[in-house]
């Protein structure tokens, strides 16, 4: 199990990723269990919400893997290959968030911090993809090495520069995610988690998410996460705090 503490206000929180260990006593604590599988007939000791993922099993040989993508997908990725675009593997937080909060910025959507990257400890891994020494597209990962877990946690790109072909960064985007797919599945992680699923949405940018995550041949799985009623409250407080910022 992943076990973290995060800052909201003056106030330190623990965050526990893909286990739930919960007590009674944790109903008096700022304390969350997020991203579970399978507790749905557990007892929970606080607030429960159910969520949706992506996620791929990264057991099969790669070739399978690559087999399972849609066809355009597919197409995508050998191109981004021809084109000469390098991914790797990096722990520079500061050159991520510069590149993740122009991002942001541009989408309207609220930013992330040194901070709150390092929180993550080694559990956080940074992925980029370049092409002649320009970084096109950035993805953070949350990873559990004990149970074999790897969540997608952020992605940024330059997909709303005017100087960059945005064609070309969405090939760029979705090299990344191939590769990291394939260093996860080489470190011997067993599931690649795509970070969400929007279940019923009209939105046609959440739309446009789902469809994309769905290209790589995933499953649709549901989550829970649960939290003791004071991390609710203050969760919720930040939320309204960053809507009224924008």
């Amino acid at each position: 199990m992943i076990s973290f503490y995060r800052k909201y206000f003056f106030l330190r929180v623990r965050q526990n990723w893909f286990t739930c260990n919960c007590k009674l006593s944790d109903i008096f604590s700022l304390k969350a269990y997020v991203f579970v599988k399978n507790i749905e007939h557990e007892k929970i000791w606080g607030i429960k919400r159910i969520s949706y993922t992506i996620e791929n099993s990264l057991v099969p040989d790669k070739d399978v893997i690559f087999s399972g993508f849609k066809s355009s997908t597919k197409y995508d990725i050998r191109r981004a290959e021809k084109e000469g675009i390098d991914c790797y593997f990096h722990e520079d937080i500061d050159a991520f968030v510069k590149f993740y909060n122009a991002f942001a910025k541009e989408r309207k959507i609220p930013p992330t911090s040194r901070q709150r990257m390092i929180e993550m400890g080694e559990n956080l891994k940074l992925s980029f993809a370049l092409f002649k020494g320009q970084v096109l597209s950035a993805h953070s990962y949350v990873v559990d090495k004990d149970i074999g877990v790897v969540r997608f946690y952020q992605s940024a790109s330059l997909r709303f520069d005017s100087h960059f072909d945005p064609a070309k960064i969405g090939r760029s985007n979705k090299l990344l995610q191939y590769k990291d797919m394939l260093y996860f599945k080489k470190k011997g992680f067993k599931i690649f988690d795509f970070g969400g699923y929007t279940e019923n949405t009209r939105d046609k940018g959440l739309i446009g998410i789902n469809q994309y995550k769905l290209s790589f041949g995933g499953k649709i799985t549901t989550c829970y996460s649960c939290y003791s009623i004071g991390y609710y409250i203050i969760m919720r407080l930040a939320e309204l705090l960053e809507l009224l910022r924008r």
